[in-house]
């Protein structure tokens, strides 16, 4: 029965999926959990994506950092050094990866290359608040070049995907109190470094590309969970996994509020809701969600099916054409249906908790000190 185990260079080995299996396996793991990584890049990359501290030994001397705080997203200043370093890193693999078929590479290998690579270049922004534009301009975001996503690529993707326009989207989350996750690309211009205002040193291409979006509401009792608002990704990114990677950031919102409650002490496990496309459906039942059935006042034989906009399936074929729809979280494929017409369907995923330490590292800063009660109403106008 060990307390701690010490994993050192495990994450060098493991491929991405693999690394996916060890971090399901680590919300049951009720001890201290050490890893440790060398040299960055992607394993680095995974370290920091599983722990909820992390550490970093440089010139002797150990220096560790833990999420949280009130400040909204961050995107640490590289030094000159180390910004170098890590666009040799990126051009070595983007010329290992063009030079795949001349060396022969096996899929896995390939894969590998590119799963490293993403891992450099990608950084998940959490709470994004979206600034009103009449009183602030893009300079006025935390992070060089946020503004440029947020005013032009999420604006599109919203406009693409659920027929919402922006200014809906940001009096939503002003409403609501969404927590938004954005999840960018740094550009190669950005892996060059910046200038010394923090813009892009070129002048077409912005510093951060959108992945994608996930918008979320968390609710306390009775019902402790979490409300999918909105989950998006862009077309070029479409089928490489994001949409799992996105829905698993509000997941672990659920898994933090669950607990032992009632006069017995009971568990109830947080819960992720959503109101799902009918052809998303099997995507979120991949990912361990469950339908569930709805009773209104009267009963469910009283509530007719529900023809709102609903979740769609982030990962699906950019052949497919999506059906705009009038809605805060409304996106749909065309492949021989209208899912405009079809009536949404409700599911549910109940999240594991993760152990007693890592949550109580995890909660400053994923969780905000106020949580509304669960209101039927309002998640299900929400969802």
């Amino acid at each position: 029965r060990p307390h701690i185990l010490l994993l050192d260079g495990l994450l060098d080995c493991l491929c991405s999926k693999d690394v996916d299996d060890l971090a399901e396996a680590l919300k049951h793991w009720r001890g201290g959990l050490v890893l440790v990584t060398r040299g960055g890049g992607a394993a680095a990359a995974a370290a920091a994506a599983l722990a909820s501290e992390t550490w970093a030994l440089a010139a002797g001397r150990l220096k560790g950092a833990a999420p949280g705080g009130d400040e909204g997203p961050r995107l640490e200043p590289l030094s000159l050094s180390a910004q170098q370093a890590q666009k040799n890193q990126i051009q070595d693999l983007e010329r290992r990866i063009k030079e795949a078929t001349i060396r022969g590479l096996t899929d896995n290998e390939f894969k590998e290359l590119e799963r490293e690579l993403r891992a450099l270049k990608e950084v998940l922004l959490d709470d994004v608040k979206l600034l009103d534009p009449a009183s602030s301009g893009p300079e006025d975001y935390p992070i060089s070049g946020l503004g440029h996503v947020v005013d032009e690529q999420l604006c599109d993707l919203l406009l693409e995907e659920f027929g919402a326009n922006l200014p809906n989207f940001r009096r939503t989350q002003r409403e609501f109190g969404l927590k938004l996750s954005l999840l960018v690309e740094r550009t190669s211009l950005a892996a060059d470094g910046v200038a010394g205002n923090g813009a892009a040193t070129g002048e077409d291409e912005p510093e951060l590309d959108l992945i994608g979006f996930v918008a979320f509401k968390a609710w306390g009792d009775p019902a402790p969970g979490v409300s999918i608002g909105a989950v998006g990704v862009a077309a070029k990114y479409r089928g490489k996994g994001y949409g799992r990677k996105l829905m698993k950031v509000a997941e672990d919102r659920a898994a933090l509020l669950g607990g032992h409650r009632g006069p017995n002490g009971e568990f109830v496990p947080g819960e992720v809701r959503l109101r799902s496309l009918a052809t998303a459906v099997h995507f979120y039942e991949r990912l361990g969600y469950e339908r569930v059935d709805e009773e209104g006042e009267e009963g469910p034989d009283h509530r007719p099916p529900e023809r709102t906009p609903g979740c769609p399936d982030p990962e699906r074929s950019v052949v497919q054409v999506p059906v705009p729809a009038a809605g805060a979280a409304a996106a749909g494929e065309a492949a021989g249906e209208d899912d405009e017409d079809a009536p949404c369907v409700p599911m549910v995923r109940r999240c594991a908790p993760f152990s007693p330490r890592t949550a109580a590292k995890l909660a400053p800063g994923l969780l905000s000190p106020r949580i509304d009660a669960f209101s039927p109403k309002r998640a299900r106008a929400l969802e």
